[in-house]
């Protein structure tokens, strides 16, 4: 029997690119983000989730070291910020979806 595929965060793909495409390792990664190997392995995989502080100092960090990531750190560090307008009220969900356009 197969294992069921899980859906991997962006977090966990970002980092999973830094650690595979280039020569940082997971000790020089977690210290330069300020986390423990435990909890770098701990987002790596999908176990824990990143909070949205974290995920911009991860983008930001990405962005400004680490040019073959870019394009996922500016996806990172994009939805870190709708997120971050989210939670702060700066942004709303509506209860239905909007009509289509080709609805008359």
């Amino acid at each position: 029997m197969t294992k069921p595929r899980t859906h991997r965060t962006l977090v966990a793909r970002l980092l999973e690119d830094v650690l595979t495409k280039t020569e940082w390792d997971a000790d020089a990664l977690a210290c330069a983000l300020g986390l423990t190997v435990t909890q770098l392995e701990a987002y790596r995989s999908g176990t824990k989730r990143m909070s949205v502080d974290h995920q911009r100092g991860l983008a930001e960090f990405v962005l400004s070291r680490i040019p073959e990531c870019e394009r996922t750190g500016r996806r990172l560090a994009s939805q870190a910020n709708a997120e971050a307008a989210f939670l702060a009220k700066e942004t709303t969900t509506h209860m239905t979806a909007p009509p289509s356009q080709f609805w008359r």
